[in-house]
């Protein structure tokens, strides 16, 4: 594995009350992908009558080195 400097990265996670109840622990690079992943979960938790927060596009402040599979 090799380690991949990423400008931006992203995860996703559920707000309650302004406060991360939990989060995805997978890393996006594409805003537009995370966004996709959060529509999805919010929907799937509405059918679900839990509307214990929504799930929302975290962004790291600074760029990160992550390992990469290829």
């Amino acid at each position: 594995m090799t380690e991949v400097k990423v400008p931006r990265a992203y995860c996703i996670g559920r707000v309650k009350n302004h406060v991360i109840q939990e989060y995805s622990m997978f890393l996006y690079n594409d805003i537009i992908l995370a966004q996709a992943d959060c529509d999805s979960l919010n929907g799937a938790d509405k059918k679900l009558d839990q509307v214990e927060g929504c799930w929302t596009v975290l962004e790291f402040g600074r760029p990160i080195f992550v390992r990469s599979m290829g």
